[in-house]
């Protein structure tokens, strides 16, 4: 019943669907360039564990806030 929690549920989901989609397309990546787009996925996940920290970090405090890079697919 509260907007505030609503409003971080749907962040989270909505984080989460974006990194199953970045995951998905960086595993492709990974198998086209024979193990090369590896690369990639380590500041990938360097990033989700930033912006969930920062996402925590903000909710805890009360504030509202919308993780950066995320589709919104849940408004």
């Amino acid at each position: 019943t509260s907007a505030f929690v609503d409003h971080h549920g749907k962040e989270s989901i909505n984080f989460m669907l974006t990194g199953l989609i970045i995951s998905f397309v960086l595993m492709i990546v990974t198998l086209v360039t024979l193990g090369f787009g590896a690369i990639l996925f380590f500041p990938y996940v360097i990033l989700v564990y930033v912006f969930e920290i920062m996402a925590c970090v903000n909710a805890y405090k009360g504030q509202w806030y919308q993780i950066p890079m995320t589709i919104r697919f849940i408004k």
